[in-house]
C-alpha cells in the first residue's frame, strides 16, 4: 500500500529499462516502469506496466547534483557491476538534487566483489 499525506510532493515518471536490475532485495526484469517518488517519505515505488506487484525502495538525500539543463526530466541511476545492474539513485523532474537508494545487502556484496562499478543513467519518458 502506498500512502502519501495531504500536501506531499509526489513525482511520477515513466522509464523504459532495457536490463534486469536489483532494487532493494529484489531482482526486477527489464521493462517499462512507472516510478513514483514521494519527497516526504523518501520512498520510491516501482510499478511495472502490465505487472501486478509494486516494489518500494527506501531513499536518502544526497545523490550527486546534475546540471540545471538536465533537470526538466526525471532520471534514474544504476550502478553496473559486471553484468548486474543495481538501482542506485533517482532525480525528480525540475530538480537538480537527487536521492540515493539505501544500499541493500546484495549491493554491498557486489561492491565488495572487486568489480569496477560503472554508472548508467536513464531519462524519464512520457507518463
Amino acid at each position: 500500500m502506498w500512502v502519501a499525506p495531504a500536501g506531499a510532493q509526489t513525482s511520477t515518471m515513466r522509464f523504459d529499462i532495457p536490463f534486469s536490475f536489483v532494487a532493494g532485495d529484489h531482482v526486477l526484469p527489464a521493462g517499462t516502469y512507472r516510478v513514483t517518488v514521494d519527497d516526504n517519505f523518501n520512498l520510491c515505488r516501482l510499478d511495472p506496466f502490465g505487472g501486478t506487484s509494486s516494489h518500494i525502495v527506501r531513499l536518502v538525500p544526497g545523490a550527486t547534483s546534475r546540471p540545471m539543463t538536465k533537470s526538466l526530466n526525471g532520471s534514474m541511476r544504476f550502478t553496473r557491476y559486471g553484468d548486474r545492474y543495481v538501482f542506485s539513485g533517482v532525480w525528480r523532474p525540475d530538480s537538480v538534487a537527487g536521492n540515493e537508494t539505501v544500499q541493500s545487502r546484495h549491493q554491498r556484496e557486489l561492491a565488495a566483489s572487486g568489480t569496477t562499478p560503472v554508472v548508467v543513467s536513464l531519462s524519464a519518458g512520457l507518463k
